[in-house]
């Protein structure tokens, strides 16, 4: 099995749980936010959570996500504006 095969079936499992479609950059953030190293430690922290628990960890998901996005939208701009200083 693939990781990559392996992030679809745990989208899938907490699609059926929760009714929340997430993608690889979210099954990965979860991972790194568990502490988790593999699927089993994955699917062990899963299966120890109730729904409402899972829930609230996807909406620390989405929360850090847009943390990184809004730091790498401004790393970004200070990196372009750089260039145009020194180029």
């Amino acid at each position: 099995m693939t990781i990559y095969h392996s992030c679809l079936q745990k989208a899938k499992i907490i699609f059926e749980r929760t009714g929340v479609l997430i993608g690889h950059d979210e099954i990965s953030l979860l991972c790194e936010l568990w502490g988790t190293m593999n699927p089993g430690e994955f699917m062990d922290k899963l299966d120890k959570m109730s729904d409402e628990e899972l829930k609230s960890w996807l909406e620390k998901t989405k929360l850090e996500e847009a943390r990184r996005r809004k730091k790498r939208e401004s790393l970004n701009a200070y990196l372009s504006q750089e260039h145009r200083v020194y180029a």
